[in-house]
């Protein structure tokens, strides 16, 4: 799954299937306690040399081993190593199936609907140059809408190999305007950058 692909990535190939198999332990175990006990016995192994796997893991803790707070019979249902992936899968796949919902526009304006209706407010939104809404329901809903269109995770391993907006914004398949808030409000890009790009784009 995508989170045991993330944490593989971050450690050496000769020891991955070691890794893999407790990263499997986790979320196979008979109980709860068992699973957070590989949990422990990983960080203490990895978390020196490993640093990064460790810190991709552990990040997500509490979402990786919620599904054991449920009766056993649902388990195999409810356990994930990806949970922002599988909290949009249904999303996706409606996307997919639906037509003219394809346009990034139009994915956003539903994801902010979606975020919108879960927690039951609604709020206005401040274009004034782009800055964030200053209303903390508008900036719950930003995040959940940025997090859908391109992942902080995903973008922390790009970000290495791509800088260019462009370059990332063909990876995302979302606008460069997009890349260029997203790197701002992540603290990758300083803000006279993405001063520069909205110059540069308001001026062509």
């Amino acid at each position: 799954m995508h989170k045991t692909a993330n944490i593989l990535d971050k450690v050496p190939k000769k020891i991955q299937p070691q890794v893999k198999k407790m990263i499997h332990e986790m979320y196979l175990s008979d109980t709860k306690a068992d699973a957070l006990q590989v949990f422990e016995d990983f960080v203490s192994l990895y978390g020196a040399k490993y640093p990064r796997a460790v810190e991709c893991l552990v990040k997500d803790k509490e979402a990786l081993f919620a599904f054991y707070d449920f009766p056993a019979e649902h388990w195999q249902h409810l356990r994930t190593t990806n949970p922002i992936e599988s909290t949009f899968a249904t999303v996706r796949h409606r996307t997919r199936q639906t037509r003219g919902c394809g346009s990034v526009e139009t994915i956003i304006s539903r994801v902010f609907k979606l975020a919108h209706i879960w927690i039951g407010e609604s709020a206005g939104f401040d274009f004034r140059q782009l800055q964030p809404s200053q209303d903390p329901v508008e900036q719950f809903c930003d995040q959940v809408a940025a997090e859908f269109l391109v992942p902080e995770e995903a973008i922390d391993e790009l970000w290495k190999e791509h800088t260019g907006f462009d370059q990332l914004a063909r990876q995302f398949k979302v606008s460069q305007l997009v890349i260029a808030r997203r790197a701002l409000d992540l603290k990758k890009s300083p803000r006279r950058n993405f001063l520069t790009f909205m110059n540069n784009t308001n001026a062509s």
